[in-house]
């Protein structure tokens, strides 16, 4: 069975096309965990688990989309009541972000990728610029953002400028996160094809990625070197 289902070129097509819509993988796993957990509280429990990861990288519309039924399963107080206010405040936090006063925000709409390094380097001529590639649903890359602010505090009295692109992410989500995350600096946003082309441009192949810019213009590091692993780079830049 398996050898008939790995050789149909269908079947690489179809798993091809859900890997490109999150949606779709999100309910399989919601259905996923609520068929396949038979005891009742440890269904609540490996639901309620699966709806907070969500919620961690302001995902609600799986809540949203299945609600009766989350309501349904999760009948625990001590679960439900929870879950259903952290699932308030991600939407509050949707609808109404309060973003860092000190950090720029930018959208490049039909801007080529070209055009918007251009601008990212004029805007910061003279400076060692640190870009720090990252998206709302990425684990590694929000865990690395704590690293990034002790990094912009080191170097706040430097010629350092320090750059966010986010790529393959909805605005709302990005503009939550940077709520949450209340990180200051350069934050640009980048749509699905700029995303495209600007991976493609630097060969990205996974996120977190840094790219370490010069004050001449010219890349230096492009590169996972991560914030606690960059000064000795920055510094022989500086």
């Amino acid at each position: 069975m398996a050898i008939i289902r790995t050789e149909n070129p269908s079947y690489f097509n179809s798993l091809d096309s859900i890997k490109k819509h999150p949606e779709i993988m999100d309910s399989l796993r919601f259905f996923g965990t609520i068929n396949n957990t038979k005891d009742p509280l440890l269904k609540q429990m490996a639901l309620t688990e699966m709806l907070y990861e969500g919620l961690e990288f302001s995902k609600v519309e799986i809540f949203e989309k299945y609600s009766d039924k989350i309501a349904e399963i999760i009948k625990e107080p001590y679960l439900k009541e929870p879950l259903f206010a952290a699932y308030n405040i991600t939407k509050d936090r949707l609808n109404n972000p309060k973003i860092a006063s000190d950090a720029i925000l930018n959208k490049i709409k039909d801007t080529s990728i070209k055009m918007a390094m251009d601008s990212i380097i004029g805007l910061n001529k003279g400076k060692v610029i640190y870009i720090d590639c990252w998206a709302t649903w990425c684990g590694p890359c929000l865990s690395e953002m704590p690293n990034s602010k002790l990094l912009m505090d080191e170097y706040k009295s430097k010629n350092v400028a320090f750059v966010f692109i986010c790529l393959d992410s909805d605005e709302k989500s990005w503009k939550a996160a940077l709520s949450m995350l209340s990180l200051a600096g350069q934050h640009f946003f980048l749509s699905k094809k700029q995303s495209t082309d600007f991976k493609t441009l630097f060969e990205i192949n996974g996120i977190p990625h840094y790219i370490l810019i010069d004050k001449t213009g010219a890349i230096s590091e492009n590169n996972t070197l991560r914030p606690s692993l960059i000064k000795d780079k920055i510094n022989n830049l500086l």
